[in-house]
């Protein structure tokens, strides 16, 4: 996993860029495709950065955020088949955790899908925030308009 693009000390220049080498990395971790020592350091990397989106999440470019809410709702909202197809896929999932087991990095494996977890957590959380606080602001300036203020 490209953990570089992970490090807080550039946070605030992280890229579309980045987050789409970000967002291949997840792809290859659900998919059991790192090597088995990269579990753990990915899990606590993405957990890390996971705890900074949330606390720090305004100092991102806008294009950036962006990108991080395209990322989340992109996983969020993946296509999720029913009948055959949807049999199918779970049957792959539960066959790419057996192999994690297997090959003896289950407990990292879940660890960097729960990091995983954690990470979209903060990004709707960090969107979440933003659009309260858009909302009271809103509010404030309906509140400070003619019509409401007492003459």
């Amino acid at each position: 996993m490209s953990t570089a693009i992970l490090e807080l000390k550039n946070f605030s220049e992280l890229t579309p860029r980045d987050i789409a080498t970000l967002n291949r990395d997840i792809d290859k971790a659900k998919k059991a495709k790192l090597k088995q020592q990269e579990y753990a350091v990915s899990a606590q990397k993405i957990g890390e950065f996971a705890e900074q989106i949330e606390k720090r999440w305004d100092e991102l470019p806008k294009e950036s955020q962006q990108a991080l809410k395209d990322l989340a709702y992109s996983i969020v909202h993946s296509p999720n088949h029913g009948g055959l197809i949807g049999l199918i896929e779970n049957i792959q999932a539960a066959f790419v955790f057996y192999q994690a087991y297997r090959q003896g990095f289950g407990r990292e494996f879940l660890a960097v899908i729960l990091a995983i977890d954690s990470l979209i957590d903060g990004i709707l959380s960090a969107i979440e925030n933003e659009s309260l606080l858009e909302c009271f602001s809103d509010l404030k300036a309906v509140c400070q308009s003619p019509v409401f203020v007492k003459s």
